[in-house]
């Protein structure tokens, strides 16, 4: 009879041990359950990206989180929500039918260039990256008289966020939320810009020169990380200084405006 009231709070030692052993991994599997991954996805492919999955490891891959298609050099921002020890896959297939897959992404925020499969060194398709691009534009003179000062140059970096918060809200508002069955994902923004070196002033070389005369055009090219946003500013005689704050990576014509024959309050227009 005495040993086994011995036993009884041996027994009651162990039993505590245990629920608290419980709590402690089901705290563990909570905190695990709430990361968020965000990944950056530059097309750097050479074509159009017809199709993107990410998906965790063993897992279905849920839809195309780019069924519109994710032109070159264009950005797509996607977010996962797994546990924070979660392996993800990466899968995306281009226009001539490349499909290639990053089977070991982790929860993390990163920026990935998808690359084309001839570019690629051994058997990884993408490099954790901002990649670069280069823009090409034709401004022409339509304002009537002489554009004494031409610049191109990269928005302030304040300018670059507001602008890509601006995106986002924008695309969040008009798009649900994608959800797969090992996780959720939710497209964010789709665009992409430019930035490069500057010129004596700050804001680069004056393309105008000695004043670029009506009807006459300029070549320009910038080459940069592919998601900054360029400034064109542009001054004459009659209209003083304007700006169009929102250039983008891309091939255009652009013409430059007078004051008298803008639509709204934009200063140039795209002939492309």
């Amino acid at each position: 009879m005495m040993k086994f009231r011995n036993l009884m709070p041996v027994l009651s030692a162990v039993t505590i041990l245990a629920a608290g052993t419980t709590a402690f991994a089901e705290e563990k599997t909570t905190d695990a359950q709430t990361a968020t991954g965000v990944y950056s996805l530059y097309n750097t492919t050479g074509e159009e990206v017809k199709e993107i999955y990410l998906y965790e490891a063993g897992g279905e891959k849920g839809e195309n989180q780019c069924p519109d298609g994710l032109a070159e050099n264009k950005k797509l921002v996607l977010t996962y929500n797994a546990p924070s020890d979660a392996t993800l896959v990466l899968e995306f297939v281009t226009e001539s039918g490349v499909d290639s897959k990053f089977e070991t992404l982790h929860i993390e925020d990163v920026p990935i260039a998808l690359k084309a499969a001839d570019t690629v060194s051994g058997a990884t398709p993408i490099s954790f990256e901002v990649p670069e691009a280069t823009g090409k534009y034709t401004f022409i003179n339509t304002t009537g008289e002489d554009v004494t000062e031409l610049y191109v140059y990269p928005a302030p970096a304040e300018e670059n966020a507001a602008e890509a918060a601006t995106e986002s809200a924008a695309e969040e508002n008009s798009e649900a939320a994608t959800e797969s069955a090992a996780g959720s994902v939710a497209e964010v923004g789709t665009e992409a810009v430019t930035e490069d070196a500057a010129g004596t002033s700050g804001k680069g070389k004056n393309l105008a020169k000695d004043g670029l005369a009506d009807g006459e055009s300029v070549d320009f090219e910038y080459t940069g990380p592919v998601d900054t946003t360029l400034i064109v500013e542009f001054t004459t005689a009659t209209d003083g200084t304007k700006f169009f704050k929102t250039l983008h990576i891309e091939e255009a014509k652009i013409n430059l405006l007078a004051a008298d024959s803008m639509t709204g309050a934009t200063p140039i227009e795209f002939t492309f």
